[in-house]
């Protein structure tokens, strides 16, 4: 099996422009920044990020999920706020000033064809009106409880569209500022950082292209767990191994048996990581495809399914970096994550 080589730095990161590694001291006049909301974050021991919100006058929890594009409810926390199920079409509009989607949205667990409509959507002070999420059958599903609050769902990557975002997960905090107009890099860390394009697919969708092993891929934030994840499928055909091959670690839990190795380095401007786990995880390649042309440029990637990438990097590789997602500039912005120490937001 070939060892595999995550790399953050110069003329890698982005899908057809290059990455810029920057000393912070060296660039451009800073913006001038408007915090919005600073959210205290949770991070579950299987690597899940909670959010605080309120919706509908009641104090409830989303799950940040990054590879998809819409905000999603469970049924049974919907029937618990009172929302009122419609049915999606061709002319819905879901999320928040986003794009038309099809009828039919299919999930591993069925169709989706049912919206709700989420009123006195908050993020801290941030209010986001009334959004249209898909709605998650599954009436009798229990709800999660993070102190005395329910888990209603997940929040999509749309958010990231209508205003900046900085992950700091290091510091348990998501901080929400005012979408900058600036076009030199909004970031005020005091430190180097490393740039990439954000893109969206044809759903809206959030993804970003980094090179592993020296080969670019489509690749998402968050999936749900710590550790970084690789389509099993796309590792096979791309970079030669698999579950089955030497040197995989076999790990037996309280669910499926899981596959993972110890061979992966990242590195960025002033960023150093090494011999990281990275999750094989289900194929989806017999339904996605897979192509090195497409629309996210000249990297690997599926082919006939979008709201899904064959990579992403896990909280826990996030809690050592710090990231600020600019929503107008539509670029992400990387750093080494410096704990309690880290200049505090303007």
């Amino acid at each position: 099996m070939r060892h595999a080589v995550l790399t953050f730095g110069c003329l890698i990161l982005a899908a057809g422009t290059g990455a810029v590694a920057v000393a912070a001291d060296q660039s451009p006049a800073r913006c001038s920044l408007s915090l919005a909301a600073e959210l205290e974050i949770r991070i579950l021991p299987s690597g899940t990020i909670a959010v605080p919100a309120k919706v509908a006058g009641q104090d409830v929890w989303l799950f940040l999920g990054t590879n998809g594009a819409f905000p999603l409810v469970y049924e049974s926390a919907a029937n618990l706020l009172g929302l009122e199920h419609r049915a999606i079409t061709n002319k819905t509009e879901l999320g928040s000033r986003t794009r038309r989607v099809e009828s039919g949205l299919s999930s591993a667990s069925g169709t989706l064809d049912q919206q709700v409509a989420l009123p006195s959507f908050l993020l801290g002070r941030v209010s986001l009106g009334t959004w249209q999420a898909v709605l998650l059958p599954g009436a009798d599903r229990p709800l999660m409880q993070i102190d005395g609050r329910p888990v209603i769902g997940v929040l999509g990557t749309q958010i990231f569209r209508l205003i900046d975002t900085e992950l700091d997960l290091a510091n348990r905090r998501i901080r929400l500022f005012k979408a900058t107009e600036c076009a030199e890099a909004p970031v005020y860390w005091g430190s180097e950082y490393t740039m990439t394009r954000m893109l969206f697919d044809r759903v809206g969708a959030m993804h970003f292209v980094m090179e592993l092993d020296g080969r670019k891929i489509d690749t998402g934030l968050l999936s749900g767990i710590s550790t970084p994840s690789i389509d099993e499928g796309i590792a096979k055909r791309y970079f030669g191994f698999d579950s089955q091959s030497p040197g995989v670690i076999h790990e037996a839990g309280n669910g499926p048996e899981q596959s993972s190795y110890f061979a992966m380095s990242l590195t960025a401007a002033g960023l150093n990581v090494s011999n990281a786990r990275v999750r094989i995880s289900d194929s989806r390649t017999s339904r996605c495809g897979s192509t090195t042309a497409g629309d996210a440029g000249d990297s690997i990637q599926y082919s006939k399914c979008e709201n899904t990438v064959p990579f992403a990097l896990g909280s826990g590789l996030l809690q050592k970096l710090r990231i600020y997602l600019a929503a107008k500039q539509e670029k992400i912005y990387f750093t080494r994550s410096t704990p309690d120490a880290a200049q505090t937001p303007p």
